[in-house]
């Protein structure tokens, strides 16, 4: 029962978090939509900034299994990357208004499991950058900022830019199929 109402606390805060940001929810307003007690809440996590912190390291999570796995070939980690990222924030668009609300409210500080995430990306492609698979002259840390800024603001902004594609409103998965495409040559090009 704990760890259940303990899931259900962390679900519920990510998805108020996506509406209104850390600022804009209270524990009274995660208590209501987990459908627990606050001195459950206190009793997991002692306070609002632990409990974020859990969600932090929830979303951190996630984004470790973007990492290419070990054994990827080396001219495939900088596409493996990418559509992970890409399949991420598809299935998952909670995650880009996280992020976006994180920068909104100031929020930089690294979150728990977030720079050895990216230390291990870093260096997968930087093995692809010294057998010539990645762009040599682009920090490894710069392609995995700009995989994850093309994922990001595609799947956040995609209904705007579908007009620039054919002049609809809406985005299609032909839309979609088309920006995978050409991220993916961008991020290849050297």
């Amino acid at each position: 029962m704990r760890d259940n109402a303990k899931a259900k606390i962390l679900r519920a805060t990510e998805r108020l978090l996506a509406k209104r940001g850390f600022a804009g929810v209270s524990l009274r307003d995660i208590a209501r939509a987990a459908k627990v007690s606050q001195p459950l809440i206190h009793h997991h996590f002692e306070n609002k900034q632990l409990l974020f912190k859990a969600v932090q390291a929830r979303i951190v999570e996630k984004f470790q299994h973007v990492a290419p796995p070990n054994d990827t070939p080396p001219e495939d980690l900088v596409s493996s990357l990418f559509t992970r990222l890409y399949e991420l924030f598809r299935k998952d668009p909670t995650l880009v208004r996280i992020l976006a609300w994180c920068h909104l409210e100031d929020d930089l500080a690294p979150w728990p499991g977030e720079e050895s995430f990216i230390r291990d990306v870093v260096k997968h492609l930087s093995k692809a950058q010294t057998q010539g698979l990645a762009p040599a002259s682009v920090h490894g840390a710069s392609l995995l900022v700009l995989a994850q800024a093309l994922a990001m603001t595609w799947w956040q902004f995609r209904d705007f830019y579908a007009r620039f594609y054919d002049g609809q409103t809406r985005s299609t998965p032909k839309h979609d199929a088309k920006f995978f495409k050409d991220a993916l040559a961008l991020l290849r090009t050297q």
